[in-house]
């Protein structure tokens, strides 16, 4: 289900500028939101180059997300086990199964180009990974350093933004 959130994402924010370019053009931001009419801008012409295959597959935010956005959802599916693995209890086994799960959603909905500033939401997770063992009790001897590996994975692949292929128009000085 989570994988429906960057496309989803993608088209709330191409609706939301197509409406606000028809109003600045004078035109029915009514019409436009039912029927798709009201502005007279043309696609971009990159956008005929690509081959359909090519836009089927960028489509489909998984297969154009970067590689450290995936590396770092592996990381929040690690966190979700390790307690059942580590045998971790209490405070550190519910906090390492949160901060797994939203590890994996922030870099899932992270997958959508326009949303790639939400990877920054995984540095503060890092953080607290990196951190909480020494917080928290229910630790086990290893947890401690493994904890640590993994907070710093989880911030070092959430500096880098990855590449971002198309255009925002005005969302666009908000990616990266």
């Amino acid at each position: 289900m989570i994988l429906v959130l960057p496309p989803a994402l993608d088209e709330v924010i191409a609706t939301s500028q197509f409406l606000l370019r028809t109003r600045r053009e004078g035109g029915s931001v009514w019409r436009a939101l039912w029927l798709g009419e009201g502005s007279a801008a043309e696609e971009p012409e990159s956008l005929e180059r690509r081959s359909r295959l090519s836009e089927i597959l960028h489509s489909i935010e998984t297969f154009s997300a970067p590689w450290n956005l995936l590396l770092s959802a592996l990381v929040g599916v690690w966190l979700m086990s390790a307690p059942a693995m580590l045998r971790l209890a209490g405070a550190a086994a519910d906090s390492t199964h949160i901060m797994g799960a939203l590890v994996v959603t922030f870099a899932v909905v992270a997958f959508a180009e326009p949303a790639r500033l939400v990877r920054w939401l995984n540095v503060l997770c890092g953080m607290w990974v990196l951190l909480a063992p020494w917080l928290l009790e229910g630790n086990t001897p290893a947890w401690p350093w493994i904890s640590v590996v993994s907070g710093l994975a989880l911030i070092s692949l959430s500096l880098r933004c990855g590449p971002v292929e198309d255009r925002y128009g005005g969302w666009q000085r908000f990616i990266c």
